[in-house]
């Protein structure tokens, strides 16, 4: 099971291991609550891309495998965006009653009535 998860994710991007802890390469903040939130500092963000293996030029590093990923999700996104407009016209076409009200609501329209139950004091 786990060979046929592994081969499975084999083609994704993958950014960190979500069990190491924070800071595991040596930094005095490593399992400490500073180690969540706090800027890493140079020297440690030397000492991280040393563990990972990375080239400590430039400072920051998007690798290219994980760059390409998100572009992938960026075109995946539209593609989604796009499926759920057509779907959400469809049905706002067979029921217009139901669609009015979550739009209303993303518009930022309240519904007509909303306040017919406020107490006047």
């Amino acid at each position: 099971m786990n060979a046929a998860r592994n081969a499975a994710r084999a083609d994704r991007a993958a950014f960190a291991d979500p069990r190491a802890p924070p800071y595991w390469h040596g930094s005095p903040k490593q399992d400490r609550f500073k180690a969540h939130g706090s800027p890493l500092g140079t020297e440690n963000v030397k000492r991280t891309k040393q563990t990972l293996g990375w080239p400590p030029d430039p400072p920051f590093l998007m690798p290219e495998p994980a760059l390409a990923h998100f572009g992938e999700a960026l075109e995946r996104g539209a593609k989604a965006d796009a499926d759920w407009d057509v779907r959400w016209l469809a049905q706002a076409e067979a029921f217009p009653a139901l669609a009015a009200e979550p739009h209303g609501a993303l518009c930022g329209d309240l519904p007509i009535g909303w306040d017919a139950d406020i107490p006047v004091f």
